[in-house]
């Protein structure tokens, strides 16, 4: 009779890549392609989409990793505007009630004007709604579009920047020296 062989352990995830996290404080901070979370403060970034929200999920300054449950965005350039990508599909607003949607392409209701107040906080505005906004609710945890007069929360963001593997000095070789 031969022995049970145990199972082999899984492996665990390849590490996660470090992150510094840079605190978005003016619109020239903002570049096509840069990967930014949105957050509510040094609490809550853009989590999972259920059909018509984004969750918020924990998040802090300090981290120097990205976790699974944070959606990063991709800034996208789109003339005047910005698309914001999440997951290959781009925010929209194409209803009259606070729900965002996921759209397949770049159009009205998936751009979005982005300017920085005095105290750091985005104003992210639906070219097709102007009245929308792309708020945070602190009383109901989640990231919709709101009109001004709400009085919900208007995000933050940081810029992620990923630091490279720390790399060996390379030692000269004869023929270099």
């Amino acid at each position: 009779e031969t022995p049970e062989v145990p199972e082999t352990p899984e492996q665990p995830e390849t590490p996660a890549e470090q992150v510094t996290l840079t605190k978005v404080t003016n619109v020239n901070m903002l570049t096509d392609g840069a990967k930014i979370l949105l957050t509510y403060g040094d609490e809550f970034t853009v989590g999972a989409y259920d059909e018509s929200k984004f969750a918020s999920v924990a998040f802090a300054a300090t981290q120097t990793t990205i976790n699974a449950d944070q959606k990063v965005i991709v800034l996208v350039k789109s003339g005047e505007y910005w698309a914001l990508k999440v997951d290959d599909k781009y925010i929209s607003y194409t209803g009259s009630k606070n729900n965002v949607q996921l759209s397949d392409e770049i159009n009205a209701s998936s751009q979005w004007t982005i300017s920085v107040d005095e105290e750091g906080k985005l104003i992210i505005t639906n070219k097709a709604t102007p009245e929308r906004l792309l708020q945070y609710n602190a009383s109901n945890p989640r990231f919709v579009c709101y009109k001004a007069s709400s009085n919900q929360f208007n995000t933050e963001a940081y810029v992620i920047n990923w630091t490279a593997d720390p790399v060996a000095p390379v030692e000269p070789t004869d023929e270099e020296l």
